[in-house]
C-alpha cells in the first residue's frame, strides 16, 4: 500500500511540474573566436556566435555586475546559429566583461543549443573552420 501510495503522490507531483522555458548561458566575449563559420567572419571582443536553433525566440543579455548594460533581441530566426554584440562593456577592465545570455521561448519555440562536432585547424594564422551548427566554444 505504502509503494502504490508513494507512486501516486510521484505521479501527481510530475503533474504539476513546469517545463523550463528559459535557458541561461554565461560568456565572455573577449576570449579568443573558436571560429570562422562557414568562411564568415570571426567575432570580435564585444561579439558572439550562439550556436542556437529555433523560431521567433527572444534572447535577454546582461553585463554581469552591470545590471544597466543590457539588451533584448526578438523575433530571432536560427538555423544554426546567429551572432550578438554587446557593445562596449561597462566593466573598467573590458577583457573581464562577462554577460548572462537569457533565451526565451515566449510564444515560439527555442529548440537546441548545439556546439561543434567537428573543428577543422588551418595552419598559419587563419581561424579554425568548423562545421556548420557551431558556436564560440572558447568564449
Amino acid at each position: 500500500m505504502q509503494k502504490i501510495l508513494l507512486i501516486l503522490v510521484f505521479m501527481l507531483l510530475f503533474q504539476y511540474g513546469k517545463a523550463q522555458n528559459e535557458f541561461i548561458t554565461t560568456w565572455k566575449p573577449s576570449n579568443d573566436s573558436a571560429q570562422n563559420i562557414l568562411g564568415g567572419v570571426p567575432s570580435t571582443s564585444t561579439q558572439i556566435w550562439f550556436p542556437g536553433i529555433g523560431n521567433n525566440f527572444s534572447v535577454f543579455w546582461e553585463e554581469v555586475g552591470y545590471p544597466l548594460h543590457n539588451g533584448t533581441l526578438s523575433n530571432i530566426t536560427s538555423t544554426a546559429n546567429f551572432l550578438i554584440d554587446f557593445g562596449t562593456p561597462q566593466n573598467p577592465v573590458a577583457s573581464n566583461a562577462t554577460y548572462k545570455v537569457k533565451i526565451s521561448n515566449g510564444s515560439s519555440n527555442f529548440s537546441t543549443v548545439k556546439f561543434p562536432h567537428t573543428i577543422i585547424i588551418f595552419p598559419f594564422d587563419t581561424p579554425p573552420f568548423v562545421s556548420e551548427n557551431s558556436g564560440d566554444t572558447k568564449k
